[in-house]
């Protein structure tokens, strides 16, 4: 017999896809398996030959044609629903005291796989067009697809920044139990505190407008 790995695409039920219809004849002690159930939800067994609990899935699974009384596949880890998520999003700039007039886009993209509660993302934006109006405050990117855990900030990479009229945001963070990301930058001092990019520092007089590129993994709420 052979310990290589087996998949499955469900856990019992007796259809040829089941880790239960898997014949004991071919099982040993070692012999791992890996059965996704409808897609979106992973169950890691080893098989155990002196294994003599009663069936309790997904912890206990006995192969149909097992009648010894002994053998089963035991759970060893399980990979929460929605495994793998893949999927897009809308972002875009907003000013948090008071939000701009209006904000048009050349290219607004966003990308995303969520891993369990891992997500990891892409953004791309390229503004067309600003209308300020009253916006104040620290402008910040939202529209990220989960809500981000309560208890930390997590730092992600700016991979591009143009056109940004007086600073350029060298530092990105997701915000905690949000969809946003807050930008900041360095002043010239190299021993000043990072600072919160401004509404003013998106540039409103040029066609060719803000471009930023934004990547990072963030853990979800949920």
């Amino acid at each position: 017999m052979s310990k290589d790995l087996i998949l499955r695409t469900g856990l019992t039920g007796g259809a040829s896809g089941d880790l239960d219809n898997y014949p004991v004849a071919d099982c040993e002690t070692g012999k791992p398996s890996i059965a996704f159930v409808q897609g979106d939800a992973r169950y890691d067994h080893i098989y155990d030959e002196s294994e003599a609990g009663a069936e309790s899935s997904p912890d206990i699974i006995i192969p149909d044609d097992n009648s010894s009384g002994t053998g089963a596949w035991v759970l060893t880890k399980v990979y929460s629903d929605n495994l793998v998520t893949v999927g897009t999003f809308t972002p875009e700039y907003y000013a948090v005291d008071t939000d701009f007039d209006s904000v048009s886009y050349a290219v607004q993209v966003g990308r995303y796989h969520k891993i369990g509660t891992t997500v990891h993302f892409w953004i791309e934006l390229k503004t067309s067009s600003i209308t300020v109006g009253s916006a104040a405050g620290a402008v910040r990117v939202k529209g990220l697809p989960e809500t981000s855990k309560s208890d930390t900030y997590t730092a992600v990479c700016i991979g591009y920044a143009k056109r940004f009229s007086t600073y350029h945001p060298s530092k990105a963070m997701v915000k905690p139990y949000s969809k946003e990301i807050s930008l900041y930058y360095r002043a010239t001092n190299p021993y000043g505190e990072d600072t919160n990019l401004l509404y003013g520092d998106l540039d409103t007089t040029t066609n060719d407008g803000n471009t930023l590129y934004i990547s990072g993994t963030y853990e979800s709420a949920s």
